[in-house]
C-alpha cells in the first residue's frame, strides 16, 4: 500500500483494516477496490475479470459509504452519488465524507496512534535567492499567467475574489515546494485535495463548471507530470487521471474560453518544461 512506512502504517494495513473488513462492508469494499486497481495496474495485458471486480467493488463502496455518512449526521447525508461523472466529484465527495467519519472518531483514532493526512506538516520552501534563476523564472511566469487569467474575468464579489486569490496562492506555494525539493508523496496529497483544501465555495464552483476555478485547478494538476509515477494517484488506462481531467475540463468550457487551458496543456504536451527541483 502507498506510504506504508513505520509501525503504525504497517499495523494498520496488515492487522487493523483486515480485521475491520471482516466485520464491516464499509471497510471491505474499498479495500477490495484498491486491491483490484493495484492488480490491474500491474497486470500484463487486459484482464476483464479485474475490470468487473473494480466496477463491482467501487459501486458497493459508494453505496455503503453514503449509508455510513448518513447515519452520523443528517446534514451530511445529501445524495452525492447521483450526478453524471464529469470532473472527479465523486472522489472529492468520498474524501470529504471520510474526513467527516474520521473527525467523528478522532479521539479514538488519535489514541491508537493514527493521524490524518490533512494534518501533515506544510512542506518547507526555499526563498527566491536559493532557488536559482531558472526556478525563479518559472514561478514568476506562472504567477504572471494566473494574474492575467484572473484579470480576464469580471469577479464582482469580494468573497469570490478572495477565493480565487487563495487558489492562486495555493498553486504557487506547492510549485515552490516542488522546486524546493519537497517529497513527491507530500505534493501528491495536496494536489489531489486542492478542491477540498480551498473550502466549499471553490468546490461548488468546480461543480458548476466555473472556467476560472477549473483553469486554476488544472495548473495544479499538471504538476503531477514531473512527479514520480504512483498508480494510486496517476491511475492507468481508463482510470488515468491527469490528462483525462485536464482535457476534460477544456471540453467543459465554452469555445471562446478554452484559451484558459493553454498553460496546463503546454505542460502536458511537453512544449513547456518545468525545471527540476533544487538538489
Amino acid at each position: 500500500m502507498p506510504d506504508c512506512n513505520g509501525r503504525p502504517a504497517r499495523h494498520m494495513w496488515q492487522q487493523t483494516i483486515p480485521q475491520y473488513a471482516f466485520a464491516s462492508e464499509v471497510v471491505l469494499n474499498p479495500l477490495l477496490s484498491v486491491a483490484a486497481l493495484h492488480m490491474k495496474c500491474h497486470a500484463a495485458g487486459g484482464d476483464g475479470q479485474l475490470s468487473l471486480a473494480i466496477t463491482r467493488y467501487l459501486d458497493r463502496s459508494l453505496v455503503y459509504h453514503r449509508q455510513a455518512v448518513g447515519h452520523i449526521d443528517s446534514d451530511i447525508a445529501e445524495p452525492i452519488w447521483l450526478e453524471k461523472y464529469e470532473l472527479p466529484l465523486e472522489a472529492w465527495d468520498m474524501v470529504g465524507g471520510v474526513s467527516r467519519l474520521y473527525a467523528h472518531r478522532l479521539e479514538l483514532l488519535t489514541k491508537l496512534g493514527y493521524g490524518w493526512f490533512g494534518y501533515d506538516i506544510v512542506p518547507l520552501t526555499l526563498p527566491d535567492e536559493d532557488l536559482g534563476p531558472e526556478r525563479r523564472g518559472a514561478l514568476q511566469a506562472l504567477d504572471v499567467d494566473m494574474s492575467a487569467l484572473m484579470e480576464s474575468f469580471d469577479i464582482p464579489q469580494a468573497e469570490a475574489q478572495k477565493m480565487y486569490a487563495g487558489a492562486k496562492v495555493y498553486v504557487l506555494f506547492y510549485y515552490r515546494a516542488y522546486f524546493s525539493g519537497s517529497e513527491a508523496k507530500t505534493l501528491r496529497r495536496y494536489i489531489g485535495t486542492m478542491a477540498l483544501m480551498l473550502g466549499p465555495g471553490y468546490l461548488q464552483r468546480l461543480r458548476g463548471h466555473d472556467p476560472l476555478a477549473m483553469a486554476l485547478y488544472a495548473r495544479m494538476l499538471v504538476l503531477m507530470r514531473v512527479l514520480d509515477f504512483a498508480w494510486w494517484m496517476n491511475g492507468g488506462g481508463e482510470y488515468e487521471v491527469m490528462e483525462r481531467d485536464v482535457y476534460g475540463m477544456e471540453q467543459l468550457m465554452l469555445g471562446h474560453l478554452r484559451w484558459c487551458m493553454d498553460w496546463p496543456l503546454k505542460v502536458l504536451s511537453g512544449d513547456l518544461c518545468l525545471p527540476p527541483p533544487v538538489k
